[in-house]
């Protein structure tokens, strides 16, 4: 009986160690699979940043691509920091949750307890935490009161918001929106409750206690400059396409001005620390079992979908979903000028996915998408690249030049694709620097390219109107309104209807 409870022991021993070797040899196959697939990229110009995949608590790859900065030329490491853009919304969220473990808060309590200066009575923390607020933006209120040479903190921006006194989109709770300006109000409410600065507190009561070491509120305004740190990085149209960072572009002021406000970003850290803050929070409960189950629970089901201005769910400092393959995810986008971040798990398979680009912004959910088909076996395609980043390359040296190449690209349809938002932005690029000839060279390939777009036409016709051609303007107003008069009612917008009608009206009576 032993001898053949032995035999048995060692065929399954067997067998599981057999078992074992082939799922490392399937895992180490992913792996080489991603890694080459990003090598390519890298070479075609289409990736630079890096990548944490883990299975368990098994990291699976972690690797960077490319550079930190472009002009040094310095390359990216592992231990390279980044921005991690609104990915700081979950570490803002747990900051407030320990505060609500700890009896300082509550759920209900009213934004204007602590700052009884703004006009926004009803607006409570859960709203804030939701995006359920409804509150005005900052960018535009920026935009149009500051001084762009100066840096703002969240101190500025609750002075604006008492002075300007922006009216809301809509009553707190009864819309979903996502809002900046809502997590720099529980940044500052952080604050004045603990009597440390954001920073400081994030520092002791969040970054110490999960041994994120490499991980800080990091602004303009820090003392302390970070010098392993990816700098973002755009296609610049007035160097030929070369990599530069925003602020050094001009034409993104906003980095600037907006680099000194907290809690809906500005946490920098790296691959490895974001790989902690993923195991305190899903492996380790960090923030507890009643704040865990709130922060990772759909808020806004209850909200009807043409009052859902931003079309994904959202717990309470976390993005949620549901995909096919790999169930449940829990979830953050980051992104801006330069810089896309993405933090996800899938706590149905315990798969854990961050990934940063800090250049070539514009193929990471491509990317994204192509290392979940790697990861479940799939073929895949190397994303097709962009017409437009090619066309920033030449755009100063004349219409003929960019129609040339256009012409060249366009029909090969494996390996480039179009984009009409992408060229509108190029042309407002040139816009902002008042040089409108090259912008409209942009704009009439828009409305060459996609004659059927009534932004395209738009577009157009404003171009001409802010260059006082009204005379110009008039056919492509005339035309975008005929193309949305053509659209099922339900498609149709009034409001961008009456607009043009006025338009039209006030020069025909000129």
């Amino acid at each position: 009986m032993y001898i053949i409870n032995r035999s048995c022991f060692l065929i399954l021993l067997i067998i599981v160690i057999t078992s074992c070797n082939e799922t490392n040899k399937e895992a180490l196959s992913k792996t080489q699979n991603i890694d080459e697939f990003l090598v390519q990229l890298s070479q075609n110009k289409q990736f630079n940043g890096g990548v944490l995949i883990a299975q368990g608590g098994n990291i699976l790859i972690k690797k960077s691509y490319g550079y930190s900065d472009f002009e040094t030329p310095q390359k990216l490491t592992d231990s390279t920091v980044f921005q991690c853009a609104s990915i700081s919304k979950t570490f803002t969220a747990a900051a407030i949750f320990k505060l609500l473990q700890e009896d300082k808060l509550s759920l209900e309590s009213k934004l204007t307890h602590y700052f009884p200066e703004l006009p926004y009575h009803d607006v409570t923390i859960r709203h804030l935490l939701c995006h359920t607020s409804g509150l005005y933006p900052y960018n535009p209120l920026f935009t149009k009161n500051w001084d762009h040479s100066k840096i703002a903190t969240n101190d500025d921006i609750i002075k604006m918001y008492s002075v300007e006194k922006p009216e809301s989109f809509f009553t707190p709770g009864e819309e979903f929106a996502y809002s900046n300006v809502a997590y720099v109000f529980l940044a500052s409410i952080v604050e004045q409750i603990s009597g440390m600065p954001f920073d400081e507190y994030l520092k002791q009561n969040i970054f110490i206690p999960t041994k994120m070491m490499n991980t800080s509120v990091y602004t303009l305004l820090s003392e302390k400059r970070i010098e392993d740190f990816a700098e973002e990085h755009i296609l610049d149209p007035l160097s030929s396409g070369q990599n530069v960072t925003p602020i050094e572009s001009g034409y993104h002021s906003y980095v600037y001005y907006l680099h000194g406000k907290v809690g809906d970003d500005k946490v920098a850290t790296t691959l490895d620390d974001l790989w902690k803050w993923n195991r305190a929070l899903f492996k380790n409960n960090f923030l507890g079992e009643k704040n865990s189950r709130l922060a990772f629970s759909t808020t806004n089901e209850h909200i009807p979908d043409d009052k859902r201005h931003s079309k994904f769910d959202y717990g309470m400092g976390f993005q949620l979903d549901s995909v096919k393959t790999y169930g449940r995810v829990i979830y953050h986008n980051g992104g801006e000028p330069g810089l896309k971040v993405r933090f996800y798990f899938y706590p149905d398979m315990d798969l854990t996915l961050i990934l940063y680009a800090n250049a070539y912004v514009k193929y990471l959910n491509e990317i994204k998408r192509v290392i979940l088909e790697i990861m479940d076996s799939q073929s895949y395609k190397i994303p097709k690249k962009s017409i437009t980043d090619e066309l920033v390359k030449v755009a100063t040296l004349g219409k003929d030049t960019l129609h040339s190449l256009l012409n060249q690209l366009k029909s090969d349809t494996s390996n480039y694709y179009l984009s009409e938002s992408e060229i509108n932005d190029v042309a407002g690029i040139f816009w902002a620097r008042e040089m409108y000839n090259i912008g409209f060279d942009f704009l009439q390939l828009n409305v060459e390219l996609f004659p059927q777009s009534v932004s395209a036409l738009y577009t157009m016709g404003e171009g001409y109107m802010e260059t006082d051609q009204m005379e110009k303007a008039i056919p492509y107003f005339k035309e975008a309104k005929k193309l949305m008069l053509a659209r099922p009612l339900e498609k149709q917008k009034p409001s961008f209807i009456k607009y043009m009608d006025q338009l039209i009206s006030d020069y025909n009576n000129k």
